[in-house]
């Protein structure tokens, strides 16, 4: 529970919800596209796994997040 995990460009968040749903590790969803990315905690709401993602609008070049407090990345495509 204390693994940390990063969806980096999460899109809809689809990935980010799998990991909520699979592991019980903190996830974290970050997209630039505020939009897509409230269209994704819709989706997340609707499957019962909202507040296990913290979701992040933000630049992806300018991630806010300090040094080594993330223990898995990923980034698809």
């Amino acid at each position: 529970a204390s693994t940390v995990i990063a969806d980096i460009g999460t899109g809809y968040g689809w990935l980010a919800m799998t990991l909520a749903l699979i592991t019980p590790a903190k996830v974290i969803a970050i997209e630039m596209d505020a939009e897509r990315l409230a269209a994704g905690r819709e989706i997340a709401s609707i499957l019962g796994v909202a507040d296990r993602i913290e979701w992040r609008a933000e630049p992806l070049g300018g991630i806010g997040l300090p040094d080594r407090s993330i223990d898995i990345v990923y980034c698809i495509e």
